[in-house]
C-alpha cells in the first residue's frame, strides 16, 4: 500500500493524523480502528506519511489565507465612502524671540546637528528632530543648563 493510499484510508476510518514537531506521527481515531496490520503499514510508511500530511496542511493554510486577504476591502470600500486625504504633518514653529534647546537621546544639551530631539522655551512637548526639524530661520539662543 502507498503512503497516499494509507492516508486516504485512515480518512475513511475517521482518523485525524496529526504530524508533531520532531516528526512524530499522532493519529485521533476511533477506539479500536487502528490494528496491528494498520500499525505495522503506519511504522513502514512514517516518514512518508508526515511529509505528505505536512503538504496537505501547507497548500490549505496557503489557499485559506489567500483567499482572504484577496476578499478583504477596506472599511470605506465596504460603505461606498472615497478614502481619505492624506494629512501632511507640518513641523511646528517656534515663537518669536523663545529660545530652542536641543538634546541628544539621552537628554543632555548638545548642538543643533547632534540633536536627537528639540524643544522651545515654554513648548508643550520635545519634538524628534528626524520628523520634525525646527526653521532654520529660528536661532537657538542657548542650550539647556
Amino acid at each position: 500500500m502507498t503512503p497516499s493510499a494509507l492516508l486516504a484510508r485512515l480518512k475513511s476510518m475517521n482518523c485525524r493524523v496529526i504530524v508533531g514537531d520532531s516528526g512524530r506521527i499522532l493519529l485521533d481515531s476511533p477506539r479500536g480502528a487502528i490494528g496491528p496490520e494498520l500499525l505495522a503499514l503506519l511504522r513502514q510508511h512514517r516518514l512518508s506519511l508526515a511529509t505528505l500530511v505536512l503538504a496537505e496542511v501547507e497548500s490549505v493554510t496557503a489557499n485559506s489565507v489567500g483567499a482572504k486577504v484577496e476578499q478583504r476591502q477596506t472599511p470605506t470600500e465596504e460603505l461606498g465612502l472615497a478614502a481619505p486625504e492624506p494629512v501632511a504633518i507640518r513641523a511646528p514653529v517656534a515663537p518669536a524671540g523663545t529660545q530652542l534647546f536641543f538634546a541628544d537621546e539621552f537628554g543632555r544639551p548638545c548642538p543643533r546637528q547632534e540633536s536627537f530631539m528639540w524643544c522651545w522655551e515654554g513648548g508643550p512637548q520635545w519634538y524628534l528632530t528626524e520628523q520634525r526639524r525646527p526653521s532654520e530661520a529660528a536661532e537657538p539662543l542657548g542650550y539647556i543648563a
